[in-house]
């Protein structure tokens, strides 16, 4: 078993040791979950404050194109794209999926509110049936959502006399 001696042996020859003053941490917290919301850093709250205070408050609209916002979806991307072996060019940062999911069913069932059915498999990642259901709803349109068992099942829901299925 290691001794405390061992421990802070251990941390005083830590490599990484000197990194923890860049987070802004309670004294005395040792902080270990960093999956879903790790500390916040300094560089990050004057990166925020820089946002707010600056780009946000003084540039109002206009920092879309002064601070670059309208490009830091391509320029997250370009920064991901070497870590899933894509080119930077390749990438681009954009909402979450469910998000993303939403807004696709929602903006096809406006352009289209005659199309009266949604079609998604019933064992479908239960999110996305949630999405899809709130998308129905909010479409206000009569449509309803067709949850099917296999993928075999979508040619008998979709060709009708109005439309033509072609290989």
């Amino acid at each position: 078993m290691t001794s405390r001696k061992h421990a802070e042996r251990l941390d005083a020859a830590d490599p990484l040791a000197h990194k923890r003053n860049a987070f802004d941490l309670p004294k005395g917290v040792i902080y270990l979950d960093g999956n879903s919301l790790g500390p916040l850093t300094h560089a990050a709250r004057a990166a925020l404050a820089q946002t707010i205070d600056v780009e946000w408050a003084q540039g109002l609209i206009g920092s879309w194109n002064t601070a670059g916002w309208v490009d830091l979806p391509r320029r997250v991307g370009a920064r991901i794209a070497p870590l899933i072996g894509a080119g930077p060019d390749d990438v681009i940062c954009t909402d979450g999926t469910s998000l993303n999911l939403f807004k696709v069913l929602s903006m096809a069932l406006d352009l289209r509110p005659q199309r009266m059915r949604v079609i998604s498999e019933r064992h479908n990642f239960p999110t996305d049936l949630y999405v899809a259901e709130q998308a129905v709803q909010r479409a206000g349109h009569g449509q309803s959502l067709t949850r099917i068992d296999s993928p075999d099942e979508i040619d008998g829901l979709i060709v009708t006399a109005d439309v033509k299925m072609t290989p």
